[in-house]
Parts: C-alpha cells; sequence; structure tokens
C-alpha cells in the first residue's frame, strides 16, 4: 500500500487461508464481495483562492482555443496545450519557471461520442481504443521519464465511460481509457491520476462544474458528473440474493446417467442427468464406466468455446474410458462379460457406454484403470498423424509443436 507521494506505508509478506465452517459460513462470505457503486456527493463549490499557475492540456491536435481552455484562462491560469507525446518535455521545461496544476488529458473527449458508435464497425472501435490508450501511454512515459522532478498531476476525462445509473450507455471506448487511467493510478501513483467522466448530455455548465472539480483536491479519484450533480466512486457490498435450494440428490443405483449442461459457457451448470439405457447391436459391447479421461475438447465444450460446434448444438463431454463389459452383442467374439477394457466413445462421461467392439481393447495388467482411461485418444492421435498420415520412417525427423501437450507426449517418448 503507497501513499499519495508513492512511499510504501504497508506490505503484506505472507497469507494464510483457513476453510470456513458452521452456520455463519454463508453470512460471512457475502461480506467478501464488493463492487463498484456511484454514489452522490455534495457539489463542489468555488475555490476562495487566489487562481494562478499553468495548466497543460494535452490531445490529438488540440486547438489553442478549445473550451476547457478558453474556461482555465477566464479564471485567471494560464493554459498551455501540447501534444500527448510531449507535454512530459513541456511539463520539465516549465517547472523551474513557473508552478505547475497539472496535465489535463482530453483524448477521451476527442473519441467518437456513445450515439455514434452504432455508425462505427467492431474493427474501427478497436482500432480507436488501440489508438487512444497508446496515446495515453505515450503521454505517461513522457511525465514518468524524470520522477526527480516532482509529481505532476494527471487528470483524464471522458465521457460516459461509467454507467452511473441503470439508464445509461456506456462508450466502450471511454471504458477503456477509464480502465487505463485506473492502472496509471496504481502503477504511477506519483502522477496523482484523477479520473473525471462527464455525462451524454452537454448541459450549460458542464465546462463550469469541470473546472471547479480540477480546483478542489477533495481526495476523490474517481469522480462522475452529470449535469449538475456529482458522483464518487465506492466500494460497496452488492445484495445478496438468498442461495438456491439444493437440488435433490438421488442414488444412481441401477439407473444410467451421464454428463450434461444446462447451458454451455459456465462450469456451474455441468451436472449427471438420467438417461436411458439402450441395448448393444450385434457388433457393440457395453462398458460399465470406472474412469473416464478428460481431454482439453472437454474443457472448450463446457465454456462454449469449440470451433466446431454450432452455437445451438450441446457439446459431448468424454471421448475415451476405461471399466467392465457388461453386456455384448450376439456377434462380438473378442470380449466377454467382466472383461477389463478401455476404449473410444463419445459421452463417455457416464456411468455406462455403448462401443463397437473395434473400438475396445484389453486393459493391460501393468496399467491402473486411471491410467487406461488416460492414453486412448492421445495415442492413437499420435499414431494417426505420424504413422497413418505422415508415414514416418526410421532416420527422419519430425518437428512437434507443443511438445508438453497429452498427445505430442507419446510421440516424444
Amino acid at each position: 500500500m503507497l501513499d499519495r507521494q508513492g512511499r510504501t506505508i504497508l506490505e503484506a509478506t505472507g497469507l494464510q487461508a483457513r476453510r470456513i465452517s458452521g452456520g455463519n459460513a454463508p453470512h460471512f462470505a457475502g461480506s467478501l464481495f464488493y463492487e463498484v457503486a456511484w454514489q452522490p456527493a455534495d457539489v463542489l463549490r468555488q475555490a476562495e483562492r487566489t487562481r494562478s499557475g499553468t495548466w497543460i492540456l494535452t490531445g490529438e491536435a488540440l486547438a489553442p482555443d478549445h473550451e476547457i481552455a478558453a474556461a482555465l484562462r477566464l479564471a485567471g491560469y494560464r493554459v498551455v496545450t501540447a501534444r500527448l507525446d510531449l507535454c512530459g518535455d513541456l511539463a520539465m521545461a516549465l517547472a523551474p519557471r513557473e508552478p505547475l496544476c497539472g496535465v489535463i488529458c482530453l483524448a477521451g473527449l476527442q473519441a467518437p461520442a456513445t450515439d455514434t458508435l452504432s455508425a462505427v464497425d467492431a474493427t474501427n472501435v478497436q482500432d480507436l481504443t488501440i489508438s487512444a490508450c497508446l496515446s495515453i501511454l505515450d503521454m505517461v512515459r513522457s511525465l514518468a521519464t524524470d520522477p526527480s522532478r516532482g509529481a505532476t498531476p494527471l487528470v483524464i476525462v471522458t465521457r460516459m465511460g461509467e454507467r452511473v445509473s441503470d439508464a445509461e450507455m456506456v462508450s466502450p471506448i471511454q471504458s477503456a481509457i477509464r480502465g487505463l487511467g485506473r492502472t496509471i493510478a496504481l502503477e504511477h501513483p506519483s502522477l496523482r491520476c484523477k479520473l473525471i467522466d462527464l455525462g451524454a448530455a452537454r448541459g450549460a455548465g458542464e465546462v463550469e462544474q469541470l473546472i471547479m472539480e480540477l480546483e478542489n483536491d477533495d481526495g476523490e479519484e474517481q469522480v462522475a458528473l452529470r449535469g449538475q450533480h456529482r458522483f464518487i466512486a465506492r466500494l460497496c457490498h452488492p445484495p445478496m440474493e438468498a442461495p438456491a435450494a439444493p437440488a435433490e440428490l438421488v442414488r444412481a443405483e441401477s439407473r444410467s446417467f451421464r454428463l450434461d449442461t444446462r447451458a454451455a459457457g459456465i462450469l456451474d451448470n455441468l451436472y449427471f442427468g438420467e438417461v436411458p439405457r439402450a441395448r448393444p447391436s450385434t457388433a457393440q459391447v457395453e462398458i460399465e464406466v470406472e474412469a473416464a479421461g478428460l481431454n482439453f475438447l472437454d474443457v472448450l465444450g463446457a465454456m462454449a468455446a469449440r470451433p466446431d460446434l454450432r452455437p445451438a448444438e450441446a457439446p459431448r463431454f468424454g471421448y475415451e474410458c476405461a471399466g467392465r463389459v457388461v453386456r455384448v452383442g450376439s456377434s462380438v467374439t473378442a470380449f466377454r462379460v467382466g472383461d477389463l477394457v478401455a476404449a473410444v466413445s463419445p459421452n463417455s462421461m457416464a456411468s455406462h457406454v455403448i462401443v463397437p467392439e473395434v473400438l475396445c481393447c484389453h486393459v493391460p495388467d501393468r496399467l491402473t484403470i486411471e491410467q487406461a482411461a488416460s492414453v486412448s485418444v492421445a495415442y492413437v492421435t499420435a499414431w494417426y498423424g505420424l504413422e497413418h498420415m505422415a508415414r514416418l520412417q526410421k532416420g527422419e525427423s519430425v518437428l512437434i509443436h507443443s511438445a508438453a501437450d497429452a498427445s505430442a507426449l507419446p510421440p516424444c517418448k
């Protein structure tokens, strides 16, 4: 923890965690969560002091007669405009001769407003956001080049970068600039970075209210101005919803079940649900699963991140397993009931799977059931790529990318 001058005042060197038990756990857990809430604050009044010093206004091709510059001059300040990447050199040149009030970054106000973003496609929004943030980074680098010359307060002004009320629509460009500003405040505390967000409606008195915010340093680092109202950011406990009643647990016993999801994208939506138990056909075997392999494809499916699935297509979990044969088809000769086998099968994270005879093999005595359930996909993938597709011969070389991946370990061995 640092003070406003960037000096360390508190340092944590260790952390111990303990499991919470007892009936007070849910109530205590609710007190651990916070969210940023915008709370009304008293509107600042005009400062009762002699106005003097210099403000540096910086932005992209900022006009010397900008309305904020004009208002500051009218209030008695000297105002100098500068490019974002040159304001640090300008501050260094001015500091020995006159007191510097600070640097005001208006790059956010020059970005497209919220109501014009509908006409800008997503690619342009991304390009505009990156351009604005990189320009601000150039400014911060120039200001932080020589810490020995003292702190130069930095104020970043945005418009609709924060959602103060539910009815407001924020600008993604402005929000990104606000996020960068919070990072600057943490990484360069000597700049005393202050974030001021203006409302969508450019009402009368907005510039005057902004000037009063610049003049009065009440310690607030995040402020939102909406018309004649002033809001400040606070960390508050969010309203905690009553915990949902736990789902009724039913013993599977002889019923068949498999892993499924209510909606892909959230791991909490995974559940084991009952499914009808079918009979194997003539060339199939039914396996009572004892262990199933977890592959990266399963994680992608659970997180709705598989590129090969259509949006409405549900993922299947588990592609390899090991267990005992419980039923066989009439033409199956290689396996009998009770055999311990490994198999490649979709939906293998289940109590039972039905697999073609050709996709099963006996588990060697030297492998545990867990090992047998986790080698099929990796080794078959390696064999298919190197033997079947590449037809690799003795003496040839092969380049293996991501050699620590499960499918890369077999050829590495």
